[in-house]
């Protein structure tokens, strides 16, 4: 079952392959993500995971600009989109 959590691995794997692994680092610990080298998530649980895909989202934009979210948006959307789950604005 696909979750919040997998979309928020989703962005943060294609943000490294685009921004690089420290920007994505720095990004994922300000709001309090635990990432390994690969991307994936160490932490848990997450609160409302939803809200931290859009203000992850929103901080890459804010960084980075839009080019370097719109591939990651096109991906995280058609993965939802299978999957059932509702996407925060910053994705459409």
């Amino acid at each position: 079952m696909i979750t919040y959590k997998n979309l928020i691995e989703t962005v943060i794997k294609r943000e490294m392959a685009i921004v690089g692994q420290s920007g994505v680092l720095e990004i994922t610990k300000s709001l309090g993500l635990n990432v390994n080298e690969e991307g994936s998530l160490a932490n848990g649980n997450i609160n409302d995971e939803k809200k931290i895909l859009e203000d992850m989202m929103q901080k890459f934009l804010d960084r980075y600009g839009i080019i370097s979210i719109i591939g990651c948006r096109i991906e995280v959307r058609k993965i939802a989109r299978r999957n059932n789950l509702e996407l925060p604005p910053i994705f459409y």
